[in-house]
């Protein structure tokens, strides 16, 4: 067993004990402060609802401190994400709009049944190909095609204030976002620390922030970005 599944499971054994001794219930009623906000939420860990609950996406605090900021300033945004859950419903209560895209039907389905009434849900399954267009790197997601997922983005019409990516494929998501994209909007990129999405981060044709502290439901600090088209190539 690795690392991390030694590390999940520690925690959701621990995180039975403190709910049946009301020490979770304590934490809850003072989640609006950070401290126990981020001690709260790392019995969270891979569990959406709970994280939802804590009003909270699994971004960086410092990401989510400017996001949120910025959506308090666009009352009318419209938002679009690859890879659901958490970010969903935290940004349905700040957004006018959000589409979410969501590879996975069973986690899909899940998420569905507690979205609000301005979330369009969608799901778009890899498919299976011994030679993808667009892969993955994830591991065990060899042999899948996430073309028809990435693209997802094309089949809306208007432009987005706010695009989220978190889910596959980054790398070319950040392609196609950059083709939605309102001239004056940004991008969120997850897990910005990752050495696979360095080069795409690192294009001349974007500006970029990378916010870099403890995330919620993580151990260690995590990175995420704003990016902005660059000036000379806003459109």
């Amino acid at each position: 067993m690795d690392g991390k599944r030694v590390y999940v499971d520690t925690v959701r054994r621990l995180r039975s004990g403190l709910d049946a001794f009301g020490v979770l219930a304590v934490l809850d009623r003072h989640v609006d402060r950070r401290p126990v906000h981020y001690l709260r939420s790392q019995f969270a860990i891979y569990d959406f609802q709970d994280l939802a609950n804590l009003d909270s996406p699994w971004w960086s605090y410092a990401a989510i401190d400017v996001v949120d900021a910025w959506l308090g300033n666009k009352p009318h945004a419209r938002a679009f994400e690859w890879g659901s859950g958490a970010s969903t419903l935290w940004l349905e209560k700040r957004a006018a709009e959000v589409i979410s895209v969501e590879h996975d039907v069973a986690f899909a389905d899940d998420v569905r049944q507690i979205v609000a009434a301005n979330t369009t849900l969608i799901t778009v399954e890899a498919v299976k190909t011994p030679t993808p267009s667009i892969g993955s790197e994830r591991a065990g997601h060899e042999g899948l095609d996430f073309s028809d997922y990435v693209h997802a983005i094309d089949t809306f019409d208007d432009d987005f204030d706010l695009i989220c990516i978190d889910g596959r494929a980054r790398v070319a998501c950040l392609d196609a976002a950059l083709s939605h994209l309102k001239s004056d909007g940004i991008i969120v990129f997850d897990n910005s620390e990752r050495p696979r999405y360095q080069p795409a981060i690192g294009r001349s044709d974007v500006s970029v922030e990378t916010h870099r502290s403890w995330a919620p439901a993580l151990p260690t600090r995590s990175s995420t970005s704003i990016i902005r088209p660059a000036l000379e190539s806003s459109h």
